[in-house]
């Protein structure tokens, strides 16, 4: 079940779990591709290459599946602006720099510190609930990383 702080949500559906279990392998092959076979291509122009390639596979996909009706409110200007510049452009490059200057296993571990931050940025920003459990899996979860990526 999914859980939304104190209450139990609708039981997790199937296409969500395999859409995220092929996300892990995806990210993880490409993590390992681009150490062996893409560590001296130049960061900007390979992740130019990465957007324009996903944008055609999205493009297809949204042609194909959505409306294609856009509410152009500043509140999703706003989100959309963080979403590509702020996370997308700025994040894809930390990845490829990350991968360019160290080895794949320590860049690939980082990606078990996302829900420990999405936890501590949920509770400090949302008001939820952080028990001792979730503290105790913060914690092994930080140390597990520390314990891989240090020298």
């Amino acid at each position: 079940l999914l859980s939304t702080g104190n209450h139990m949500a609708a039981p997790l559906p199937w296409p969500a779990l395999l859409a995220a279990v092929a996300a892990l392998i995806g990210i993880s092959l490409g993590t390992v591709y681009q150490k062996r076979i893409g560590a001296h291509i130049d960061l900007v122009s390979g992740s130019q290459w990465q957007y324009v390639s996903a944008m055609l596979v999205m493009a297809v996909l949204a042609f194909g599946f959505e409306t294609r009706e856009v509410i152009w409110h500043p509140q999703l200007l706003l989100a959309l602006g963080w979403l590509v510049f702020g996370l997308s452009v700025s994040a894809i490059l930390l990845l490829m720099f990350m991968i360019r200057e160290g080895e794949a296993a320590k860049v690939a571990s980082y990606f078990y510190l996302v829900p420990p931050v999405a936890t501590i940025e949920a509770w400090f920003l949302f008001d939820e609930t952080l028990s001792a459990l979730s503290v105790g899996a913060i914690g092994l979860t930080v140390l597990g990383v520390y314990l891989v990526t240090r020298k």
